[in-house]
């Protein structure tokens, strides 16, 4: 019946050290622990779908995990996740699909929009009178 609550844990980690918490509050999960926190990073909601791809079995996803050292104790059901998404419209459950995850799109949406600005103004420094 433990539950531990986290706002944004992610703050001032280094990426690699937010995908590692993520795998770590994935293990209490799965012993039990019902972990409830906010966050705004990219890293540990794209570390938690792939702990929810490799725990769906499909394919070769779980040994795949394996092989890239993952561990059994770190893979998700779908049924031990819930995402909910605060917006102006008010709070909305964020979509799982059984192949990709949570769908957290106001994410990729701004990271896309990033990458584009930054891929024109790169190739901006090969045009004519760079």
């Amino acid at each position: 019946g433990d539950v531990l609550m986290i706002d944004e844990p992610e703050l001032n980690l280094h990426p690699e050290n937010q995908r590692r918490l993520a795998r770590l509050l994935a293990r209490l999960v799965n012993l039990g622990v019902k972990v409830v926190l906010s966050t705004h990073s990219d890293y540990m909601i794209r570390e938690f779908n792939n702990l929810l791809m490799m725990g769906s079995g499909k394919g070769q996803r779980r040994q795949r995990a394996l092989d890239l050292h993952y561990d059994d104790g770190e893979a998700l059901g779908s049924e031990q996740v819930a995402a909910y998404a605060f917006t102006d419209k008010g709070v909305e459950r964020i979509a799982m699909d059984p192949d990709e995850g949570l769908l957290a799109r106001t994410f990729d949406d701004v990271i896309e929009r990033m990458n584009h600005a930054n891929q024109e103004i790169f190739e901006a420094g090969f045009g004519h009178g760079a």
